[in-house]
């Protein structure tokens, strides 16, 4: 990454409140092209309101949020889909469409006047299907598919959009392990090799160390710390803003930090130890 590169999202200030309760204080951070950016925190930190607020479907009740130099508000709901695509947890489809037909609903901003699907637009969707893994699942309807077929189905529908940001929302909250390990893989080289900036939601720690760059970890609404996954995630930190003992380690296969719950037992144990040594 180049410093032309630098600042492809940048959020400054960023305030939201749901009536009287405040969600999102004072935010500020920026996330550089073909970044993989992680937003961490336990329920109710605001990871989920932030991502609304950065593809619009929110409004900030005070700050900004500007991508490639551009006030988020100018856009027009076109330019931002060209611009931006988002993965939710849950995506709700009522009619049977088929694979393809869902997928090819991302060349929806990339259509002309008349909105019918040309050579390119297929040609892209069985590109994006083939990475995601779903090609042989075109002809079926979405809801004869498990829920971790239908998550890629629908990241498949995301990368069609062709977009310059990927925001992700727990996308792989529903897959076993191996398709974790595959959609994390292919967002990862998506971001080296196509420069595609992504921001994602994420629980698991443990991927968030060995997939992201950098993360925000956020407690009650407000950054509480931001930097690489050996920066942000120690001991002292989880403990502060997940409120629970964790042993912290390094994989020694990665080299990256990998990060284990404890137990009842084993937490007053350590709890019994720290009374005794004071």
């Amino acid at each position: 990454m180049n410093d032309s590169d630098l600042g492809l999202l940048e959020v400054d200030q960023l305030s939201f409140a749901y009536g009287v309760i405040e969600a999102v204080k004072d935010l500020s951070f920026s996330v550089s092209r073909g970044e993989v950016f992680g937003l961490l925190g336990p329920n109710g930190s605001g990871k989920s309101t932030v991502v609304r607020l950065l593809s619009r479907v929110l409004t900030p009740h005070g700050g900004r949020v500007s991508f490639a130099g551009r006030d988020l508000g100018t856009y027009s709901r076109e330019e931002l889909a060209r611009q931006i695509a988002v993965v939710p947890q849950e995506t709700a489809i009522e009619l049977p469409f088929s694979v393809l037909e869902v997928v090819l609903m991302g060349r929806s901003p990339h259509l002309g006047r008349f909105g019918f699907e040309r050579a390119e637009d297929l040609a892209v969707a069985h590109r994006v299907m083939e990475q995601t893994g779903v090609s042989e699942l075109a002809t079926r309807e979405i809801h004869e598919l498990s829920g971790g077929e239908r998550q890629r189905v629908i990241l498949a529908r995301a990368l069609a959009q062709q977009p310059r940001m990927l925001l992700l929302d727990e996308p792989t909250a529903f897959l076993d392990i191996k398709h974790q390990v595959e959609v994390y893989d292919l967002i990862k080289a998506l971001s080296r090799q196509n420069g595609l900036t992504v921001v994602a939601i994420l629980h698991d720690l443990n991927l968030a160390a060995l997939y992201c760059d950098r993360l925000a970890l956020l407690k009650s609404g407000h950054r509480f710390c931001l930097g690489t996954p050996e920066q942000v995630l120690t001991y002292t930190n989880i403990k502060a803003v997940y409120e629970t003992e964790v042993y912290i380690g390094l994989n020694d296969l990665t080299g990256k930090v990998h990060i284990l719950p404890l137990d009842a037992a084993t937490r007053q144990r350590l709890e019994a130890e720290r009374q005794d040594r004071g």
